[in-house]
């Protein structure tokens, strides 16, 4: 079954490596891009993804905003929600898990561990 995947990130360079690392993968599918959450959050409603990656600063918001506004909308379950940042705070993590993210990743590290997580974790 393939998982599809919708990306929130405010910079295009970093979008266009996220996107590329993502459908490289079979069982993935990108549905969906934006740089500002305003835009992510209608395409999710739209779009209804598997799976949401977000940067934790976008264009016009911050991931944790993104987050409450994507589960106040369609409810703890669904779809998962993975954060990137780089070396997030102990207050961000706990931010993020509170608002229900379902994990959050050091972008320095690669996407490898993000990309394993959305095979098991979704």
């Amino acid at each position: 079954m393939t998982k599809r995947v919708y990306i929130a990130e405010h910079s295009n360079s970093v979008r266009n490596r996220i996107h590329q690392a993502v459908a490289r993968i079979d069982s993935f599918e990108v549905v969906g891009e934006a740089n500002a959450a305003h835009n992510a959050v209608a395409a999710i409603d739209d779009l209804d993804p598997d799976i949401v990656i977000t940067d934790v600063l976008l264009k016009d918001a911050n991931g944790i905003d993104l987050v409450k506004r994507v589960r106040a909308r369609h409810g703890p379950e669904r779809p998962a929600i993975y954060v990137l940042g780089h070396r997030l705070s102990a207050t961000h993590r706990s931010a993020l898990a509170a608002a229900g993210a379902n994990g959050f990743f050091d972008r320095s590290r690669g996407y490898s561990p993000l990309l394993s997580e959305m095979h098991g974790g979704a």
